[in-house]
């Protein structure tokens, strides 16, 4: 029995901890890029569809309409509805990567919370506004012009002129226009312009 000497079998060697947070980190990546190749694809398909049969309809008005809402919300500076305002501008956005830039614009500068904290309120005033169709496209898309005045706690503040380019989408209840914003650009300051649209 003296000659058996103990031995002691190795454990198998655990990652560390950091590579542990490399496995996480690429497999987030991966899943990202998935889902972002995936929402891609079905925006593509959709408008190819919308394209080749435009099923959707929406007369002039609707589409005004929606474009006036989208601008509301997007240019929202009320405290009390900030956050709301800002999703459904962001829902009516057709494009994954402009949707992702206006989030990251949203939580790089805390807008949404500088804003509430604020106190102040915001309005587009469209009581003598003008919106002008400028194009019709294929697929029902419309580029149209709209000028109006910004008020901040009722006090005029600027002008807006914007040029929206607009498509009908499936209403719902973020979107309840039926209205998707495909491209747009701020003619009278351009603090927001897509140039992946021209």
């Amino acid at each position: 029995m003296s000659d058996i000497s103990e031995t002691r079998r190795t454990q198998p060697i655990s990652l560390t901890q950091r590579e542990n947070w490399k496995e996480r980190l690429w497999f987030a990546v991966i899943v990202f890029l998935l889902l972002g190749l995936i929402t891609a694809i079905s925006v593509a398909v959709s408008y190819q569809q919308q394209v080749e049969n435009p099923s959707i309809y929406r007369s002039d008005n609707e589409m005004i309409n929606g474009g006036k809402r989208f601008i509301d919300y997007f240019y929202s500076l009320n405290a009390a509805t900030v956050d709301r305002d800002q999703f459904r501008a962001i829902s009516m956005m057709m494009k994954p990567e402009d949707r992702k830039e206006r989030m990251h614009y949203l939580v790089t500068t805390d807008f949404v919370r500088k804003v509430q904290g604020s106190g102040m309120s915001t309005e587009v005033d469209w009581s003598q506004a003008k919106a002008e169709l400028v194009t019709r496209h294929e697929g029902g898309l419309r580029d149209i012009k709209y000028t109006a005045q910004l008020l901040r706690n009722n006090r005029h503040i600027g002008q807006l002129e914007i040029l929206l380019r607009l498509m009908p989408v499936e209403k719902t209840d973020s979107n309840t226009d039926g209205v998707g914003i495909w491209a747009w650009k701020d003619i009278a300051e351009n603090p927001f312009e897509d140039t992946q649209s021209e």
